[in-house]
C-alpha cells in the first residue's frame, strides 16, 4: 500500500506514541526493547499497525502560512482528545464552531495543497487562500454511512488571517474551513473500522421478526470528539436509528430518545461474558417482548467487536435491569445468513456502474465492478437493488424508465427490461431505493414509486408478477409485497445504493 503524503509541501511531522505494553519479549538475537533514544518524527500517513496512536504537533511560533496549512491537515489525522491541537491552527472562533464529526471527505491520497492565490502584495502580509485538491473516492456522513465514489475531483478552500495571540504576538491561523475531516484512504483505513448495526426488517408477511444489517464506520480505539472506545460508539450510532437508505424498510425496537446514560464512555463485557449497557429513562416503560427485541439488536451488533464470546446482553436503566437475553436466546432473532458469505457492500457510482466492496469484517476492501452488464455499465444504473444470495440483482435505469434483472455471477448482455414506465416525467417514473428486509421470496428491490405510490395500477401489478416470476419462478406468489400506504413493493437484502 503506498503512503499518503501531503502533496505540494513537506508534512509537519507528528509523534507516535507506541499503546502496546508488552511484558515478555521472545525474538531470536534481541536482548532487549530500546528504552532509551530520542522521540523520531515520521510522517502521520504512513499506514500500520491500528494500535498505534498518533498524537499532533502543535504550530511553532512564527510558522509560515504554508506551515500552518500542512500542519493542520496532518494533525486531522491525530488521535488527539477532540482534535485540540488541530484546532491550534485555527482562529479562535473558528476552533469554537469547526465540528471535525460532520463527516469525513476520503481522498485516494492525502491532499495536494497550492499556493497561496492572493496576489494583492499588501493583502498578503495579512491574509492568505490555499486551494487543496485531489480525487474524491469515498464519503462518510454524520450518521457514518460510507458511500463509496468513482474518483471525483475533490476542491475546498482555506482561509488564513494574522491573529494576535495571548503573548501580543500576531500568528497565522486557519479563519475559514469547512467542517468534517479530509483523509488519505491509508489514514482512514488505520482510523476507521466498518460495523453492522441491525435493526428489524418491517414489511415481514409470515410474522417473523428478522434483524438485517445496516454498516456505518466507526472509529478505531477512542474517538476523538465523544472520547467513547469502539464498542460504546456502536451502539451509540444504533440507538441513533437506521441511516437514511435503510430507513425506509427497516425499524429499531428501541423508543424514541433512548440512549446511552449519560457518561458512559465504555462497554464491555464482563468475567462472565455478560454486557451491561445503561440506558437513559426513554427505555423505563418497554415491556418484556419489546426490550428482548432491543437486546437482540445490541447482541448481534456487538458480536462481532468483543475480544470473547459475548454470552448475554442486559439492558439496565436508572431504576434496575429491564431485560437480558442470552446468546441462545438470540438464535430466534438472527439475520439471515444470504450468501454465507462476509455481506458486501453495493453501491452504484457516478457513471451508473454497479460496484460493490467486498465483504470484510474489518472494512478494507477495495471498490470493484459487479460481474457482468451491470458492471460493465451498457446501461447506466440510477440504483439497484441485490438478492439474497448475491447472485443476481435489480436495478433502475438511470433515466428511472426502464427495470432490469441481471446476474452478477456471469457475463452476458443485458437482458429486455421486465418492466418499462411510460410516465413522461422522471420523477413519475421507477425508482429503487435498496433496503434489508426480509421479503417472502427473497425478492430483490425495494420499488417505490415517486408519485402516485398509493395507486396500484396495471404497470404496478404487473412490475410485481414480474419480480415475483425473476425470483421465484412463480409470478402467483404474494413476494412479500403489501399495497398499503407508500409501503415497499417487494423488499431486500442489504445493499449500498446510491441516494
Amino acid at each position: 500500500m503506498d503512503t499518503d503524503r501531503l502533496q505540494g509541501g513537506h508534512g509537519r511531522a507528528v509523534r507516535m506514541s507506541a499503546l502496546l505494553c508488552c511484558a515478555v519479549v521472545v525474538l531470536a538475537g534481541c536482548a532487549s526493547m530500546p528504552v532509551a533514544g530520542d522521540v523520531k518524527p515520521v510522517d502521520a500517513s504512513q499506514p500500520g499497525d491500528s494500535q498505534v496512536q498518533v498524537y499532533a504537533v502543535a504550530p511553532r511560533e512564527g510558522a509560515t502560512p504554508t506551515e500552518v496549512v500542512d500542519g493542520f491537515l496532518e494533525s486531522m489525522t491525530s488521535d488527539d482528545p477532540n482534535f485540540m491541537t488541530t484546532r491550534k491552527y485555527l482562529t479562535g472562533e473558528a476552533a469554537r464552531t469547526w465540528k471535525p464529526s460532520a463527516g469525513t471527505t476520503v481522498l485516494a491520497k492525502a491532499p495536494n495543497r497550492s499556493g497561496s492565490s492572493l496576489y494583492d502584495k499588501d493583502r498578503r502580509r495579512t491574509e492568505g487562500t490555499y486551494t487543496l485538491t485531489g480525487d474524491q473516492v469515498a464519503a462518510v456522513d454524520a450518521q457514518s454511512s460510507y458511500q463509496p465514489l468513482a474518483p471525483t475531483d475533490y476542491s475546498q478552500t482555506l482561509h488564513l488571517v494574522q491573529e494576535k495571540g495571548a503573548d501580543g504576538k500576531r500568528e497565522w491561523r486557519i479563519d475559514i474551513v469547512p467542517d468534517g475531516l479530509v483523509l488519505g484512504q491509508s489514514d482512514f483505513r488505520r482510523l476507521y473500522r466498518s460495523v453492522n448495526k441491525y435493526y428489524f426488517a418491517t414489511g415481514r408477511t409470515n410474522g417473523r421478526s428478522t434483524l438485517v444489517a445496516d454498516p456505518v464506520y466507526v472509529r478505531n480505539r477512542t474517538d476523538p470528539v465523544t472520547r467513547m472506545d469502539t464498542a460504546t460508539q456502536t451502539v451509540r450510532a444504533l440507538l441513533g436509528g437506521p441511516t437514511n437508505w435503510l430507513r425506509p424498510v427497516a425499524d429499531s425496537r428501541f423508543p424514541t430518545g433512548t440512549a446511552l446514560k449519560k457518561g458512559v464512555t465504555s462497554l464491555a463485557p464482563d468475567d462472565q461474558n455478560v454486557l451491561k449497557v445503561p440506558l437513559n429513562k426513554k427505555a423505563d416503560k418497554v415491556g418484556r417482548t419489546a426490550c428482548r427485541m432491543m437486546a437482540a439488536q445490541v447482541f448481534f451488533t456487538l458480536r462481532d467487536l468483543t475480544s470473547a464470546r459475548l454470552e448475554q446482553v442486559e439492558l439496565r436503566s436508572e431504576r434496575g435491569r429491564l431485560c437480558a437475553l442470552g446468546a441462545d436466546e438470540a438464535v430466534e432473532f438472527a439475520p439471515d445468513s444470504g450468501s454465507g458469505a462476509p455481506d458486501s457492500q453495493y453501491f452504484v457510482d457516478a457513471k451508473g456502474h454497479v460496484g460493490r466492496l467486498p465483504g470484510s469484517s474489518k472494512g478494507t476492501g477495495d471498490p470493484e465492478p459487479v460481474t457482468g452488464p451491470l458492471g460493465e455499465g451498457t446501461v447506466p444504473m440510477s440504483s439497484v437493488g441485490v438478492a439474497r444470495d448475491e447472485q443476481s440483482a435489480a436495478g433502475v435505469s438511470a433515466d428511472q424508465q426502464d427495470l432490469y434483472v441481471s446476474s452478477l455471477v456471469s457475463d452476458g448482455e443485458l437482458a429486455e427490461p421486465v418492466v418499462t414506465s411510460g410516465a413522461a416525467r422522471p420523477g413519475d417514473r421507477l425508482s429503487a431505493r435498496a433496503g434489508t428486509a426480509g421479503a417472502t421470496c427473497g425478492s430483490p428491490t425495494v420499488i417505490r414509486r415517486a408519485r402516485g405510490c398509493c395507486a396500484w395500477s396495471a404497470a404496478r401489478a404487473r412490475l410485481r408478477r414480474s419480480l415475483c416470476r425473476a425470483w421465484t419462478g412463480d409470478a402467483s406468489k404474494p413476494c412479500g409485497c403489501r399495497p398499503t400506504g407508500c409501503g415497499s413493493l417487494c423488499s431486500s437484502r442489504r445493499t449500498g445504493a446510491r441516494r
